[in-house]
């Protein structure tokens, strides 16, 4: 096929021996000519994956490296198959034998106590600051539509009286639930505009965040112009927070808390929404978070 004899082959390399079906392919006076176009580029590929094999292969030699990577792996005689290279310290195990540590349960692991208080304050006793309280009902949101779902039965649900406070980092005139509607009802300005309608107050503390600066002024615009309720006075409020330090400083916090005129009763106690949330809506590259 390649126009040469066995002696002359027998001679070569392997690499040269395969080589010659690439000059095979382009020589008139050989079988291989014959074949046409498919057939050289068939051959000419043949004649490239036992380069690539034969190179690994060599590779392998030469590095004495049977397994990939070779610092990590090595090749197993007993069992015919690679593995890791066992070295002082290392842990093959897949985790189900481990112990897992228990997460912390007291409140003191979380939160401050009075004392905490005091000695951080230099001795001095902070009375206007309540310390944790226990007996809570706790809910946990593991997508960010559950919390937009959730907040928005809650602050739909406020009457006269109630207030709704805000701390945030950031805000934007978006709909609670973008899957139900484009905020026709669920949507930024009318939910809390909603709240100063019957009756109850609406607070945010913002940070003045310079990388969303346009959509926090135009929310600050959009909650400052929502008109004081008719039944009680009650307005909505919209604050910078301009007590940091430098320019690209932030309070950070993220807290909505929901309270009831009155707390007395048992089903009176407020409502606090607290911890990081992501913008959630309906197109893929914006998952919850």
């Amino acid at each position: 096929m390649t126009g040469l004899s066995y002696e002359a082959l027998d001679a070569m390399t392997f690499i040269e021996a395969a080589n010659q079906f690439d000059v095979a392919a382009a020589d008139a006076s050989t079988i291989l000519k014959s074949y046409g176009v498919e057939e050289q580029a068939y051959f000419s590929a043949y004649t490239d994956d036992v380069r690539a094999l034969i190179s690994s292969l060599l590779s392998m030699a030469t590095r004495l490296c049977i397994c990939e990577p070779c610092h990590v792996c090595e090749y197993k005689s007993t069992t015919g198959t690679c593995g890791y290279i066992e070295r002082d310290g290392l842990d093959l195990s897949d985790g189900s034998d481990l112990i897992v540590d228990q997460p912390l349960l007291e409140p003191t692991d979380w939160f401050l106590t009075e004392q905490e208080i005091t000695d951080s304050r230099g001795g001095s006793p902070r009375d206007d600051l309540a310390v944790y309280s226990s007996g809570n009902d706790v809910t946990t949101f593991t997508a960010t539509n559950e919390f937009f779902d959730a907040a928005f039965e809650d602050l739909s649900a406020t009457g006269e009286g109630d207030r709704v406070m805000l701390a945030a980092w950031s805000t934007d005139l978006v709909p609670f639930q973008p899957n139900v509607d484009d905020g026709n009802s669920s949507g930024f300005h009318e939910v809390f505009a909603g709240v100063v309608e019957r009756g109850g107050s609406f607070n945010a503390l913002v940070w003045s965040n310079l990388l969303e600066a346009a959509q926090n002024v135009a929310v600050r615009d959009d909650v400052t112009a929502i008109p004081a309720s008719s039944l009680n006075g009650a307005k909505a409020v919209y604050v910078f927070d301009d007590r940091v330090r430098t320019t690209t400083s932030s309070h950070h916090q993220k807290n909505l808390i929901i309270a009831s005129a009155s707390s007395t009763g048992s089903d009176d106690h407020p409502v606090a929404f607290v911890g990081v949330i992501c913008w959630y809506t309906v197109y893929p590259q914006n998952k919850p978070r």
